[in-house]
């Protein structure tokens, strides 16, 4: 049970967070937009993924989690300015939500 709060608690906030990042960049026409549209998506595809069941989802968190990588990285290069320490801390996350995914995921079976 308290796998599963605090994997809710990183995924919302970390959505969330990705969310409030991607509009401010829509909003102020910081990079391409498309880059912010699908890293929005994929953070409210998270969230929303973290609620639902998690029996068989864990090919379509890494998916997701790899999307948002790769449009993070795409950003700070269409910035000029990938900031690589801003990513490993990133992939660090992304590592701590898949492994909270597959502990919730065992404990479902």
């Amino acid at each position: 049970m308290a796998v599963n709060i605090i994997r809710w608690g990183i995924c919302v906030i970390y959505g969330g967070l990705t969310l409030f990042a991607c509009l401010n960049s829509l909003y102020n026409k910081i990079s391409h937009s498309w880059v912010s549209i699908i890293m929005g998506l994929l953070s409210i595809s998270l969230i929303i993924f973290n609620i639902k069941c998690l029996r068989t989802k864990i090919v379509v968190l890494l998916i997701m989690l790899i999307g948002i990588q790769l449009c993070a990285i795409m950003n700070g290069y269409y910035l000029g300015n990938i900031n690589v320490i801003h990513h490993v801390i990133r992939f660090i996350v992304h590592i701590c939500i898949f492994i909270l995914f597959f502990v919730s995921m065992k404990k479902v079976k």
